[in-house]
């Protein structure tokens, strides 16, 4: 077993400086570019084709275009485990993904607003800066109100809301430290936690294939794992036209099988490692 496990351990590192090696730079820049054009869409930037040219620019200036992503490839192959029996390939792809979020979030808005919001809130602006020159000085909430139609409460709402955030690298007052330092974030920031977790949702999702179509949609509906509320059994009955008993038998025995071949699967690891 111990020789097992060596060899295990040598193929993984052979394996992870394969991928450090192989991949391309310009296989990383592609994703980087896939997934900022995801992002700004996802966070309400690219509203129009001007905007989106305008925030690309902002945010890529004195970066270089491949470092965020090599600095994930470089950190997914030093933390991956073969025994986990993850792919690498797999693993890897979710470092360089999320070491590229968060490079775009440290140099763009982290105040998230809607699609329909930034549509108002460019409409705010563009009236305040008018109003500005005309009147040489800034405008009343009331006034920008009167000028684009919308009431006071939602101009105030709106100006907030569009203000840039804070830095947090800013230093605090009489401190060699930053806000970074001194505000807690939750586990779910940090990149080990979101790696972790797409890894667990794609398991997931393959063990919810072993199941037949009934099975996996009352699984998916009873747990909310469509997206969408938690239903309760006498909900998904009605749905399916079943009583609340059959579909709790159901439940019961998908739970069963999904038991089941997750203990196999992580036996036939076990052994394989």
């Amino acid at each position: 077993m111990a020789e097992a496990v060596a060899l295990a351990n040598a193929a993984a590192q052979a394996a992870k400086d394969t991928v450090s090696s192989a991949m391309a730079l310009s296989e990383i820049k592609s994703m980087q570019t896939k997934v900022e054009r995801e992002y700004l869409q996802e966070h309400g930037f690219g509203s129009t084709e001007k905007a989106k040219e305008e925030e690309d620019e902002r945010r890529t200036k004195g970066r270089s275009d491949e470092k965020e992503g090599c600095i994930g490839l470089l950190q997914g192959a030093q933390r991956f485990d073969a025994k986990r029996g993850n792919k690498l390939s797999t693993y890897v792809y979710w470092w360089i993904k999320q070491a590229i979020i968060r490079a775009i979030a440290k140099k763009s808005r982290l105040v998230r607003l809607p699609g329909s919001m930034c549509a108002v809130a460019r409409k705010v602006a563009d009236a305040t800066s008018l109003l500005q020159r005309q009147l040489g000085r800034w405008p009343t909430y009331h006034e920008i109100a009167d000028y684009t139609d919308l009431s006071a409460s939602s101009v105030k709402i709106v100006t907030a809301r569009s203000r840039h955030p804070i830095s947090m690298n800013r230093p605090v007052k009489n401190k060699e430290i930053t806000l970074e330092d001194v505000i807690p974030g939750p586990d779910e920031t940090r990149p080990e936690f979101i790696v972790a977790k797409q890894l667990m949702l794609q398991d997931m999702e393959k063990l919810l294939k072993t199941l037949n179509s009934r099975e996996e949609y009352i699984i998916r509906m009873h747990y909310g794992l469509t997206g969408e509320r938690v239903h309760s059994c006498d909900e998904i009955g009605r749905l399916l036209n079943l009583s609340r008993e059959r579909i709790r038998q159901i439940h019961h025995s998908a739970l069963t099988r999904l038991r089941e071949e997750r203990d196999l699967i992580e036996s036939l690891r076990q052994n394989l490692t």
